[in-house]
């Protein structure tokens, strides 16, 4: 406050012009409210919304994402006898934050689901405000997200999960998301960890510093973060994404390819044969023959460097085709059971040396004179 004996706080949209209070002019104060139509004015659109000997006045009825200024005038007297100071005066402006959405997201569901990282998606909150309404999504590791945003805050998002700006009393909690679509690939997390997620619908240009979040119930779910597995689901062609499943039993999610990270599991009964050559494995893949079933490479398979081939005992791989050992079926790592079965029907005539490696039960049945003898290295 200065030296005066009481003041008045003239509110007015930003873009209103000042107009400055004259001597002998009691201006008597309703409410604090800017709508109150019996506030009195200094001039158009300059409404007086306090009078008084006090240095602080709550202002109502401000319209949302709206910018006001505020002038603060002293004055000595009363009534007739006001004598007010028109220099240097006090004066300031606010934007007033967004309206808070009415209606919270919801509908969080996860894809694209791989041991560093998924996609959440989720249906936007919505009230018809304008700017769209958007979302600040929150990821958690282990435990749920804890932590709610606080409005006028602009949260820096970052969807490398931990680089992020980390909020709430305890740690962990961290924006991923903060923008007006309804999905976001997620990187950076840990395999065999499960992550909690949280979506608040928010009215506010995102980095504005006047955005106003819905914290009440939000949009939550959670996904374990883990290399997918998938089952063959009868004898076929194991190139086709159709005979696979994530659910031994079916009714699951199929491959969408067979180069990225994942288990592949050729279930008892099955046999699976190819057709054509076919390349498996992204970094940490493997390809696992199950007791009981069966694997035969008329087309020669493709085992990238970064995967494993498997093969359980009692699972049995036939290796039927002229391919090079060592830049297909044995391109990656081995993992042979004592009883697992590698049977050799053919092979190619020019590179015919088998790595060195243990097998479990190895079978020669070529049924033809390939015109090339079969090398075998020290390990078998």
């Amino acid at each position: 406050s200065g030296n005066g004996a009481n003041r008045i706080v003239v509110a007015r949209l930003n873009a209103t012009s000042r107009v400055l209070p004259t001597d002998a002019n009691g201006y008597v104060v309703n409410s604090a409210s800017f709508t109150d139509v019996s506030n009195v004015t200094t001039g158009t659109g300059n409404v007086v919304v306090y009078n008084g000997t006090g240095n602080t006045v709550t202002i109502t009825d401000l319209s949302a994402g709206t910018a006001y200024a505020f002038d603060v005038y002293e004055y000595n007297g009363s009534g007739a006898s006001a004598n007010y100071r028109t220099t240097s005066y006090l004066t300031g402006s606010k934007t007033t934050l967004f309206a808070e959405p009415t209606v919270q997201a919801n509908g969080v569901n996860f894809t694209n689901v791989t041991p560093t990282g998924f996609t959440i998606n989720w249906t936007k909150g919505g009230d018809g405000t304008t700017p769209s309404t958007g979302s600040l999504v929150i990821v958690k590791d282990v435990t749920a997200v804890d932590a709610v945003p606080a409005d006028g805050i602009s949260y820096t998002a970052n969807n490398s999960f931990g680089s992020g700006t980390e909020i709430g009393t305890s740690s962990g909690n961290f924006v991923v998301y903060r923008a007006t679509l309804s999905t976001v690939s997620i990187t950076n997390l840990i395999d065999g960890h499960t992550y909690f997620v949280a979506v608040f619908a928010s009215n506010g240009t995102a980095g504005s510093g006047l955005e106003n979040y819905l914290t009440n119930s939000p949009a939550i779910g959670s996904q374990l973060v883990a290399t997918p597995t998938y089952y063959s689901q009868a004898s076929g062609n194991p190139a086709a994404y159709n005979n696979w499943n994530s659910i031994r039993t079916g009714g699951g999610a199929t491959p969408t390819d067979f180069t990225t990270t994942a288990n592949f599991v050729i279930q008892n009964s099955h046999t699976m044969t190819t057709s054509a050559l076919w390349s498996f494995g992204g970094l940490g893949s493997k390809l696992q023959i199950e007791s009981g079933g069966t694997l035969k490479s008329d087309f020669a398979i493709t085992i990238f460097g970064d995967a494993t081939f498997q093969i359980d005992n009692g699972g049995t791989y036939i290796h039927n085709n002229s391919g090079a050992f060592g830049t297909t079926i044995f391109g990656g790592s081995e993992s042979f059971n004592n009883t697992s079965n590698f049977e050799i029907r053919s092979y190619n005539t020019s590179t015919s040396s088998l790595p060195t490696i243990t097998f479990g039960n190895l079978t020669i049945n070529n049924t033809n004179d390939l015109g090339a003898s079969l090398q075998f290295g020290s390990g078998v």
